[in-house]
């Protein structure tokens, strides 16, 4: 079963290029980071579960190796007297002897992978009082029929629900306000509900949670139901008879690849409350000719509009904080120049976001004093760059933005800085100094378990430990600014 799931990152590595924002991969890292935490206390008792503590009267619990029982009844309660709260990362991984689960209604947490690849699983019991479903956390339980999913309910991660491939009924709460991506992909026998050229999971009370897919790839016209809160990944992908979509305003989210290769899409109608552009959602638009983007979407991922030949013109609201990799790649789009890069404007700003520089030859490239946004890999490879200066009103520096900058020594960043992205100094070899001009209320996080560890003032204030840390010692997570 793990070689099924690592062989899936592999083909989703190599097959679907939108997804360079969608990392799988790292979250797999960060997941077994977070088995690795050591517990306080670990009972077990007479059917062969484990419970470890969280030292606050709460545990975890887990199968021992394989359990091998076919019904498996959770106790509320642990040998020690601790309320079972959570399903640990992998507690059931692979026991395909489990026929039924009953869930207490102490747990509020199932965990990433906690019944993946259970495929005897028919019968499930979740209780209301869970909030969280987490990533794979029913992964190819390939004989289970039905879910219900309670009211209680916030989040449902990614793939939680990947290959149940006899899964028909599911209910899906209004109280989800999360889901990750590929949740129901490869459950080829849902019964869906229909609204015009769309299919939709939801509940009685709205049927129109999640629009799943389009009816087929042949729809010119789809008009999404009002009540609808989450479009899914790939849900409109090839759609190539496709000319204009309205998302309702009551839409929060919009998967991966949702629209790529719509090829006739024109015009495109984004919900006043969505935070993000996903990676690759309109992937290969190439007759999009104009959007707009509303004011409160946060972040931009890689590839959301790459391949969009026919757009020439977008300006980005200022509650944008990040921009991925190739978020505008093969667009015609006219970006504003300043030194040795190219910039995305907002409003009045023209120098807004930097998107990329002009070449990676150049030894100098002075950062425009407007500018907020430092987008991901702008510098990246930029080899004969040895001093940058990261003006005051930059608030975020992207994911691997001065990645591989191999001459790169000095580094200053301004006082407004909020976010450091992932692996943004990584490679620099010959960095020896970042001056941080705010040194206080710097922070980053390993694992949610793991909490927040502090970067102290005096870290912060001696540059050549604070270049060891950015560079090598913590780069691969974010850094964040309070």
């Amino acid at each position: 079963m793990k070689k099924t799931i690592l062989a899936l990152f592999l083909v989703l590595a190599l097959c679907l290029p939108c997804f360079a924002g969608c990392d799988y991969e790292s979250e797999r890292k960060e997941t077994e980071t977070e088995a690795e935490i050591e517990s306080e206390t670990i009972s077990i008792n007479e059917t062969g579960l484990e419970f470890t503590s969280n030292g606050d009267g709460t545990c975890c619990v887990s199968g021992i190796g394989c359990f091998s029982d076919s019904v498996l009844i959770i106790p509320s309660v642990s040998p020690d007297g601790d309320s079972v709260t959570s399903i640990g990362y992998e507690a059931f991984y692979d026991c395909t002897s489990l026929t039924s689960v009953v869930i207490p209604d102490s747990v509020t947490n199932i965990g990433i992978s906690a019944f993946s690849g259970c495929s005897s699983l028919a019968s499930v019991v979740i209780p209301d009082s869970v909030n969280n479903i987490g990533n794979f956390a029913f992964f190819e339980c390939s004989s289970l029929t039905s879910v219900a999913i309670p009211d209680s309910v916030t989040s449902i991660g990614s793939m939680a629900f990947y290959n149940c491939a006899v899964l028909r009924d599911v209910v899906v709460p209004s109280s989800v306000i999360s889901i990750g991506d590929w949740v129901f992909k490869g459950c080829n026998n849902l019964e869906y509900n229909v609204f015009d050229n769309a299919y939709y999971l939801g509940n009685d009370a709205n049927p129109y949670i999640i629009l799943i897919k389009s009816r087929d790839f042949a729809i010119s016209t789809c008009e999404i139901n009002a009540a609808t809160k989450f479009i899914s990944e790939y849900a409109f992908d090839n759609c190539i008879e496709l000319t204009s979509i309205a998302i309702p305003n009551r839409v929060v989210s919009i998967g991966s690849c949702a629209f790529r290769g719509c090829t006739n899409l024109k015009n495109v109608s984004l919900s006043s409350a969505l935070k993000m552009i996903n990676s690759g959602t309109f992937l290969s638009c190439e007759n999009l000719v104009t959007i707009n983007i509303p004011h409160g979407i946060e972040i931009i991922e890689s590839s959301a509009f790459k391949g969009c030949s026919a757009l020439a013109s977008l300006t980005i609201p200022d509650s944008i904080t990040s921009i991925g990799l190739t978020a505008f790649e093969g667009t015609s789009i006219r970006f504003s120049e300043y030194s040795n890069a190219y910039y995305l404007e907002s409003g009045t700003n023209p120098y807004f976001a930097l998107i990329e520089t002009k070449n990676t030859e150049f030894s100098v490239c002075q950062i425009n004093d407007n500018t907020k946004i430092i987008a991901d890999f702008a510098f990246s490879g930029c080899d004969e760059i040895i001093e940058v200066t990261v003006p005051n009103s930059v608030k975020h520096i992207g994911d691997g933005a001065f990645m591989n900058c191999k001459r790169l020594e000095s580094v200053s960043i301004g006082q407004g800085a909020s976010e450091i992205g992932r692996s943004a100094f990584e490679g620099c070899t010959n960095l020896t100094s970042v001056t941080f001009k705010k040194t206080e209320g710097w922070w980053f996080m390993v694992t949610v378990q793991s909490g927040t560890n502090q970067v102290s003032i005096s870290e912060l204030s001696d540059a050549s430990i604070a270049a060891t840390h950015l560079k090598e010692k913590y780069y691969i997570v974010e850094w964040h600014c309070d």
